[in-house]
C-alpha cells in the first residue's frame, strides 16, 4: 500500500510531526498538540495533494463521505484548528492557504514516514498508557476545551470523572460559590423531584436532600456569596412559586409566583439583588432580592419573538445569555444587552437547546444543543456568533466551578426504541422491542393498507422518516432531509406519509407529504408558520392540524392542494384525529380530557374525564376504539377501551421515565398489538471535565 493512502501514517511538516495514529501534532520543542481525528484527516488529505489545491468538495467527500450539511461547517472549523495549531512551529505565513473559489492549499513541506519511523514515534509513551481506546474518545473532548482558555498538553493529562451515579437521573448541576459543592436536581424512577447538595471534591460521600415532599422542584441557582440557594417549584394545581433556601439553617420560604408553567430556570445577578426567571409564558422576569415583598417586573426586550427556555447571566451583569424557542423545530441562543433592551441572534440552525453558561471572559457562551437526539456541547463567540460543536457527546446544563476551568454537566443520551404490546393482555413486563439499535427510532404509525410502519429514526445522522414491515424487519429510508422530520402519518390508502418537518424560514416549522414510492416530497400549502401533529382526513384530500400563525390558532382542516383552511376547534386544541365515523376526537390544553366533536355542526363533548385521561399526544384512536398514556402513582398505565364501553382495559404498568414523555402510540388492529415510543436510557449523572493545572 502507498504510504499515501495509508490512514495511518504518519508525516513531518518542518518542525511538526503529525500523528496520525495519535491524532496529534508533536513539534521538536516538545510541545504536542491534541486534535479531533478529522481534523488530522483534512491535513492528511492537503498533505497527500503536495502542495496543489485541493476544492472543498473534495476534502468534504473525503473526509465527511459528502455529507456537505455537516462537513461545509466542520471544514472551515478544521482548517482554523489546524492553522492556530500549526502556528505554534511557523515564524511567518500561514501554513494552510485558501484560494479564493478553489479549495485550500499546504504550503509546508510535506516528508512522509516509513514504517520504522512510524514505529519509532514516542513508543514507549504509547505503551505506557494502556487504556489507548479512552484517548479516542478524549481527543475531540480536549481539542473543544481548548476554546475554554487553555493548549492542550499531552493526552495524558486531562481527566474526567462521574460525581454521581444513583438510580434515576441527576440534573442540572450548579456549583457552590467556592467550588467544593454542587446542587443538583435528582429525579427518581417514580418521577419525584428533589434537591441535593454534594461534595464534588468527595462525591462519594452521601450527598444531604435539600427538599423532601411532594412538589417538583426546579434546577436550583447559588446566590453569589454562597448562602442561599434559590429555586423554582410546582404546587398542587400547577402554580409555580420561587423559593429561597438557608444552607445553614435548612429553612426554606416563598419569594413569590413565576407562572403556571413547570419550575422556571432561573439565575441570579452578580451583586446578588436580582433573580432573573423564565415566568412561565416565555418570557423573562426579574425579581428584586432586597427589597420589601420582593417586587417583579418584566424584562424589557425590544422586538423580541420566541419563547425563552434557558438563560445565563454575564459575569460582568450586562448582559444575559438567553435560548428561545422559534417554534417546535427550531431553539437558539441570544445575547439581551440589558442596558438598550436589544437582542442579537448568535446561532442559527439547532433545535433544541439543553442549558448554556457564560465563560469568565464574557466573550464566549458554552451550551448545550440537541440535534438528531444527540446531545453535544457547543461554544459560540459573543463578537461574531461563531459557533463551534466540541466534540462532547451527552452533553447538557453546563456549569463553570467558580475560579477553575472544570465543567460540571448532566450526561444526557437519549436513545428511543419502538416498543409492542399485545391488545388482548395485560402485560407484566416492558414492551417487547419491535425496531431498536444503538440509534433513536420513535412515533411509529402504522398503515393497513401498505402493511407497514412509518417512524423517525437518526440513524443517518438526522432524524429521517423511515419504514419497517409490521414485523420491524426491512427498514429502510424514506427521507433524505438532512433536518428534522416528525410524527410521520400514513394516508389512508397507503401510499404517502404525511409529516411535520422544519419550514424554509429561520422560524416556524412546515408540512410536508412523502410519496412513498418515488419518495419525491411537497410541501402542504398552509397560512400558519407553526403546526404540531398532524392526521388525515377519511377520503385523504386533507389532512387535521393544530395550528397557528402571527394571531390565534387552533385545530384545522388543510387541503393537500391549498385553499382555505375552515378551523374545527378553537386555539386550545392540540392533536384531533377525524374518525371514518365523521366523529373528531381531540385534545385540549385547557380542558384536559379527550373531547369528541360531530362534523359539521356538532356540539363538543368531553368522553374522558381528566382523571382516567391525562395525555395530549401520547394515544392512537379507530373506529372500534382508543388506547392512551396515563400517569398515576408514579407509574405510566397504558389503557385501552372500545367506544361505548365505560370500561378501559389496562395494558401496561411502567415506571416513569419509560415511556415517552411526548411520545406517540399506534394501532395494529389485524396484529392485535399496539405500538409505543420507548425511551431506552432513562438515567442520567452529573459529570465534570477537569483541565490540567
Amino acid at each position: 500500500m502507498s504510504v499515501y493512502g495509508d490512514k495511518t501514517r504518519s508525516f513531518r511538516l518542518g518542525d511538526c510531526l503529525v500523528d496520525r495514529a495519535g491524532h496529534c501534532l508533536r513539534f521538536d520543542g516538545g510541545v504536542v498538540c491534541a486534535l479531533q481525528p478529522k481534523f488530522i484527516e483534512v491535513l492528511a488529505c492537503l498533505a497527500r495533494a503536495g502542495g496543489a489545491v485541493v476544492p472543498r468538495e473534495s476534502l468534504i467527500a473525503e473526509v465527511w463521505d459528502g455529507n456537505g450539511y455537516v462537513g461545509e461547517k466542520a471544514l472551515t472549523n478544521a482548517v482554523w484548528h489546524l492553522r492556530k495549531a500549526l502556528s505554534q512551529g511557523q515564524e511567518t505565513g500561514e501554513a494552510i492557504e485558501t484560494v479564493h473559489k478553489g479549495g485550500y492549499a499546504l504550503r509546508l513541506p510535506v516528508v512522509w514516514l516509513d514504517e520504522a519511523a512510524e514505529e519509532a514515534i514516542e513508543a514507549p509513551g504509547r505503551r505506557a498508557w494502556p487504556w489507548k481506546a479512552g484517548l479516542a474518545a478524549l481527543v475531540p473532548v480536549l481539542a473543544g476545551l481548548s476554546w475554554l482558555g487553555w493548549q492542550a498538553p499531552a493526552p495524558e493529562t486531562p481527566r474526567s470523572r462521574s460525581l454521581t451515579s444513583e438510580p434515576g437521573r441527576e440534573l442540572y448541576p450548579q456549583p457552590t460559590p467556592d467550588g467544593r459543592q454542587f446542587a443538583y436536581l435528582a429525579v427518581d424512577v417514580q418521577g419525584r423531584r428533589d434537591l441535593f447538595l454534594r461534595d464534588r471534591l468527595a462525591p462519594e460521600r452521601p450527598a444531604r436532600r435539600l427538599t423532601d415532599d411532594v412538589e417538583s422542584e426546579g434546577p436550583p441557582a447559588f446566590s453569589p456569596d454562597g448562602q442561599y440557594l434559590y429555586y423554582a417549584r410546582r404546587e398542587a394545581g400547577g402554580r409555580c412559586v420561587l423559593r429561597r433556601l438557608e444552607l445553614v439553617s435548612g429553612q426554606a420560604r416563598s419569594l413569590g409566583a413565576c407562572g403556571d408553567g413547570g419550575p422556571a430556570h432561573l439565575a441570579v445577578f452578580p451583586d446578588g439583588k436580582t433573580l432573573a426567571f423564565e415566568d412561565g409564558e416565555g418570557q423573562v422576569s426579574l425579581m428584586a432580592l432586597e427589597q420589601p415583598g420582593f417586587p417583579v417586573r418584566p424584562l424589557r426586550c425590544v422586538g423580541c419573538a420566541g419563547e425563552v427556555q434557558h438563560l445565563a447571566v454575564s459575569p460582568e451583569g450586562g448582559r444575559l445569555a438567553l435560548s428561545r424557542r422559534l417554534g417546535d423545530l427550531r431553539e437558539d441562543v441570544f445575547v439581551l444587552e440589558l442596558a438598550s433592551g436589544r437582542q442579537r441572534r448568535l446561532t442559527t440552525g439547532h433545535v433544541l437547546i439543553r442549558g448554556l453558561t457564560w465563560l469568565p471572559d464574557g466573550q464566549r457562551i458554552l451550551f448545550s444543543a440537541e440535534n438528531a437526539k444527540r446531545q453535544e456541547a457547543h461554544l459560540v463567540l459573543v463578537a461574531d456568533g461563531h459557533d463551534e460543536a466540541l466534540g462532547v457527546n451527552g452533553f447538557a446544563a453546563p456549569a463553570l466551578v467558580p475560579g477553575t476551568e472544570t465543567v460540571l454537566y448532566h450526561d444526557f443520551a437519549l436513545r428511543q426504541y419502538v416498543g409492542s404490546l399485545p391488545l388482548d393482555e395485560v402485560a407484566a413486563v416492558l414492551p417487547s422491542a419491535l425496531i431498536q439499535s444503538g440509534s433513536s427510532h420513535h412515533a411509529p404509525h402504522y398503515s393497513p393498507a401498505a402493511g407497514r410502519i412509518a417512524y423517525v429514526s437518526n440513524e443517518s445522522g438526522f432524524d429521517e422518516i423511515w419504514s419497517a414491515a409490521a414485523d420491524g424487519s426491512g427498514r429502510e429510508r424514506l427521507t433524505n432531509l438532512r433536518s428534522k422530520a416528525l410524527h410521520p402519518r400514513w394516508s389512508p390508502d397507503g401510499r404517502s406519509i404525511a409529516f411535520r418537518g422544519q419550514g424554509e424560514q429561520s422560524e416556524g416549522d412546515a408540512l410536508y407529504v412523502l410519496d412513498v414510492a418515488s419518495k419525491a416530497w411537497r410541501r402542504v400549502p398552509s397560512p400558519f408558520r407553526w403546526h404540531k401533529r398532524p392526521s388525515w382526513t377519511p377520503d385523504g384530500q386533507g389532512l387535521v392540524v393544530a395550528a397557528r400563525g402571527e394571531g390565534a390558532g387552533g385545530l384545522y382542516r388543510l387541503s393537500l392542494d391549498g385553499g382555505t383552511a375552515p378551523r374545527l376547534l378553537a386555539p386550545s386544541a392540540r392533536m384531533g384525529v377525524l374518525l371514518d365515523s365523521g366523529a373528531l376526537v381531540y385534545t385540549r390544553t385547557d380542558a384536559p380530557g379527550l373531547w369528541r366533536l360531530a362534523v359539521p355542526g356538532g356540539m363538543p363533548e368531553r368522553i374522558l374525564p381528566p382523571e382516567v385521561f391525562g395525555t395530549a399526544y401520547n394515544w392512537d384512536a379507530d373506529g372500534a376504539g382508543l388506547c392512551f398514556e396515563y400517569r398515576e402513582a408514579g407509574y405510566h398505565h397504558v389503557r385501552c377501551q372500545a367506544w361505548g364501553d365505560a370500561r378501559a382495559r389496562t395494558l401496561l404498568k411502567a415506571p416513569l421515565g419509560t415511556l415517552a414523555d411526548t411520545g406517540s402510540m399506534a394501532l395494529m388492529r389485524a396484529q392485535g398489538r399496539l405500538l409505543l415510543t420507548m425511551d431506552e436510557y432513562p438515567q442520567a449523572d452529573i459529570r465534570e471535565l477537569m483541565l490540567p493545572e
